[in-house]
């Protein structure tokens, strides 16, 4: 894509696909008629479709987390191994309580009330959604992370949510619960989540 206004321009609404992204394309997108976008960067944050698109694929990813972190693998392989050791499972995630931020999106609370889990949520406003049994706000996190045996990550990025969880936070955590982050990682202080981990003071972590 050229860096000149002048020659995509004219031709940007009617692209099909856009090899090559610029802020300035967001002002005359056409989102109808894309089909694909091609960047090279490694942040897709300044994307206008980037918002919701994979909500079924994290969903089951945090799924499958929960499966690794309770050592599912291990069944497995003992199983072919025609060997049995309870392999130190952490917890089932029935009837448990999953704290989560709240996107457009509902599949991952949907798929955790199948569950029979309690979904607390947390977004800006505290605005009720469905499938979320309470909504909490930014200035609650005292409330929220006691109660929560998994804690999922799914926050935008912005200035303010840089380094947002740090051992401060991770105290207020259960010492059974798991702390899951599918965003992007500087939203952790990676080194204090670490010494958690080894002090044992939270059950497990993935991403």
């Amino acid at each position: 894509m050229s860096s000149f206004p002048e020659i995509w321009k004219d031709h940007i609404t009617d692209a099909e696909v856009i090899a090559g992204w610029k802020a300035e394309m967001s002002v005359s997108i056409d989102v109808s008629d894309v089909k694909w976008i091609l960047t090279c960067s490694a942040g897709v944050n300044a994307l206008p479709l980037a918002n919701g698109v994979h909500a079924y694929l994290i969903s089951e990813t945090i799924f499958r987390v929960n499966a690794c972190l309770n050592k599912v693998d291990k069944y497995g392989n003992q199983q072919q191994a025609k060997t049995w050791h309870h392999a130190h499972m952490k917890q089932e995630i029935q009837e448990k309580t999953i704290g989560s931020s709240v996107s457009e999106k509902s599949e991952r609370k949907q798929i955790a009330k199948s569950f029979g889990m309690t979904v607390l949520g947390m977004r800006h406003s505290g605005k009720s959604e469905e499938f979320v049994d309470e909504m909490f706000t930014q200035k609650q996190w005292n409330d929220l992370l006691p109660r929560c045996d998994y804690i999922v990550v799914i926050l935008p990025f912005t200035p303010e949510m840089r380094n947002m969880f740090g051992k401060i936070k991770f105290k207020l955590i259960k010492l059974t619960a798991f702390f899951i982050n599918i965003g992007r990682r500087n939203r952790v202080i990676q080194n204090e989540l670490v010494h958690v981990l080894m002090d044992k003071d939270i059950a497990g972590a993935g991403r």
